[in-house]
């Protein structure tokens, strides 16, 4: 710990915002044993969140749980190691909880759909592993994009860092981080293996029955629906996006769930009969909302691409021009004419891949050119989800429907049909769903290592060391739970996959709901005419409006937070206020970002330990029906104590300090 003591005090000369290991100081970074630990956690987290998605349909970021674990094994086990090391350690670790969500949420849909009756190893493997390797090299002319030239939030990369600096520095900050994990871990486990309190608070309220359209023989019956997830890591990436962008994102979840699906069902009663007024709206978000959503996403990312046109290929230009290196340590990227060769090469085994799948050289040839324009483009607009809103919250199925839907125009386009067109576009959307995920995992550990001051080209090789692990046991993996639970009803019923299969088999069929899908486009078109933002009001939409509100409420404990720091420190005016003044403030709002850290910490870590609770079969329940009003209770009691450990940590500074 020596050396990277020293690197510490050095790195405490550097202005605000520099990278906490300067540019001018190399450290042992992508060493041998990082490699080997992050290998291990990418296949532990893989593991885990593959039966997760595939049971529940939602898989747990692993950014801050593998920062965790590789600091407490090589800070614990290796005292001669440094922040950078672990920053590479962490960074192979989460590679494998991305790369899980992508091969779940579309590889199942093979066999959904009656293309296979097993996981082929060969043909997943080489999905997880082109569509892994792929998402990495799109992000080396994204990283300036994204990173520096965007300034886009990155809740999770920016709560790593912070939970990676202070358990390196140690010191007093350590304990608010401590806190809040155990909080965490406390709150979680109470949660979801205990029973105590619910995950879910939501239900649909009758407001009262009317003519439908003039008519006074034909009546509607009108709900109101109200819901959150009681998740303090939802509200903890709220308070790290600010009230802002959370308030947008909130604003595409109550266009839906508020307006659209109740105006659906007043018009149009039950979708099936039999469904509760609940079960209704959630069945006409999954299956005509959502695609508005996807619509919106659609026009937005390719809106975003294009205002993005002149910094990304200034970014991929740079990228050339500096593969022969003479900028600092922390601005090297791979090598972008390797790079660029690379992904060229790629397109030779996907195209060999797509083969396999759909018999036709025709296809398979245009298929892997479709997917690496996709891929690219999809990963430029899953990197900037997941600054926006973090990658627990990255709609990265959304971003896949819309692959689907532009595979199954051209392969439609060239004659293919049945299972075996289907099975194509299946395969285009599956490498393109894994880079989509990696990249936005890549994403914020960029985030991460550009504030601790990593080395880029380092970090995208240590992404691709955690990717081939876990790529090369993900098949046995999912075939050991196919032959222990099945998919479907009374077994896993892996949503996102089940929902590809319907989407794909509905697009040959000619069943998508194109209305719905269209008039999200036209809504983005409007948003674009107007100048407002597109994305968040689309993530919105698209994700229940469960996970919006949490995050809502983070974003409000932030605004409460700041207003009452500005109180406390005699604020009035931010322009005006002494430099001493500004940093008291900024230490407090900082003590929050690392209150949140620890609790999405502690959420996580715990979510995957539940993982293997349930594959045990072991049941902890305490009560069959967990409560709704301690869930309550539970959530702003933790958002109180949030704001008053913030406030009260705000020390106001001396009046010579303030002069100066």
């Amino acid at each position: 710990m020596a050396l990277f003591k020293k690197a510490i005090l050095k790195a405490k000369a550097y202005e605000p915002g520099a990278p906490m290991i300067p540019a001018s100081m190399n450290l042992p970074e992508l060493t041998i044993r990082a490699c080997i630990i992050g290998g291990l956690i990418s296949m532990l987290m893989g593991a885990a969140n593959a039966y997760l998605g595939l049971f529940a349909g939602m898989t747990v970021s692993a950014t801050i749980p593998a920062a965790v674990i590789s600091m407490a094994v090589l800070f614990g086990i290796f005292k001669n190691s440094n922040i950078l090391e672990v920053n590479a350690a962490k960074t192979a670790g989460a590679a494998g909880e991305s790369l899980a969500a992508g091969v779940i949420f579309t590889i199942p849909a093979l066999l959904i759909v009656g293309a296979w009756t097993d996981f082929n190893y060969i043909i997943t493997t080489s999905i997880a592993l082109a569509g892994g390797i792929l998402g990495v090299l799109f992000t080396v002319p994204l990283r300036r994009v994204l990173i520096i030239e965007s300034k886009l939030p990155f809740p999770e990369g920016v709560a790593a860092a912070s939970v990676l600096k202070v358990g390196a520095k140690g010191g007093k900050q350590t304990i608010y981080i401590v806190w809040a994990m155990i909080t965490g871990i406390v709150f979680k486990f109470a949660q979801s293996a205990l029973n105590l309190f619910s995950e879910v608070v939501q239900g649909v309220l009758p407001i009262g029955k009317y003519s439908v359209g003039g008519s006074s023989t034909k009546t509607g019956e009108g709900f109101i629906y109200g819901g959150l997830n009681i998740s303090v890591a939802l509200m903890s990436v709220g308070y790290i996006i600010g009230p802002k962008i959370s308030a947008m994102v909130l604003s595409g979840g109550m266009i839906s769930w508020l307006i659209l699906i109740p105006l659906l069902y007043f018009m149009g009663g039950a979708p099936s009969p039999g469904l509760s007024p609940l079960d209704s709206f959630y069945t006409i978000w999954s299956t005509q909302i959502r695609y508005v959503g996807i619509g919106m996403m659609v026009i937005g990312g390719l809106w975003t691409l294009f205002k993005m046109r002149e910094t990304l290929a200034k970014g991929v230009t740079t990228a050339f021009k500096k593969s022969a290196g003479g900028q600092l340590r922390t601005d090297k990227d791979l090598d972008m004419k390797k790079t660029f060769i690379a992904i060229v090469l790629m397109v030779i085994p996907v195209g060999i891949l797509y083969f396999a799948l759909s018999g036709n050289i025709l296809i398979a040839s245009v298929g892997a050119i479709v997917m690496v324009v996709a891929a690219f483009l999809f990963s430029a607009v899953a990197g900037y989800l997941a600054g926006l809103v973090g990658s627990s919250n990255n709609p990265i199925s959304g971003v896949t429907i819309a692959t689907l839907l532009f595979a199954s125009i051209i392969v439609m386009g060239m004659g293919a049909t049945g299972t075996a067109g289907i099975a194509a576009v299946l395969g285009v959307a599956a490498v393109v769903c894994c880079a989509a995920a990696i990249s936005g995992d890549v994403m914020q550990d960029f985030n991460t290592s550009y504030i601790v001051g990593a080395t880029p080209w380092r970090v995208q090789l240590a992404e691709i060391a955690g990717v081939i692990p876990l790529a090369l046991i993900i098949a046995p993996i999912l075939e050991l739970l196919r032959k222990a639970y099945g998919f479907g009803a009374g077994g896993l019923l892996a949503p996102q996959a089940n929902m590809m299969a319907t989407v794909a088999q509905s697009l040959f069929q000619g069943t998508t709901p194109m209305p719905f899908l269209i008039g999200g486009m036209v809504m983005a078109i409007v948003l674009i005419m107007l100048n407002l933002p597109i994305m968040p009001v689309a993530v919105g939409i698209y994700l229940p409006v469960t996970l919006s509100v949490p995050m809502m409420l983070g974003g409000i404990a932030r605004e409460i937070i700041e207003r009452r720091l500005n109180k406390k420190l005699g604020i009035k005016d931010e322009a005006t206020a002494s430099e001493a003044v500004k940093a008291a403030k900024n230490e407090a709002l900082d003590n929050g970002t690392l209150l949140a850290s620890g609790l999405i910490a502690g959420e996580a870590l715990t979510g995957i330990a539940i993982a293997g609770i349930i594959v045990s079969g072991l049941d902890l329940k305490i009560l069959q029906q967990p409560s709704d009003a301690l869930a309550l209770l539970v959530i702003v009691g933790i958002v109180a104590a949030i704001i008053f450990a913030v406030v009260k940590s705000a020390k106001k500074p001396e009046a010579s300090a303030e002069k100066k």
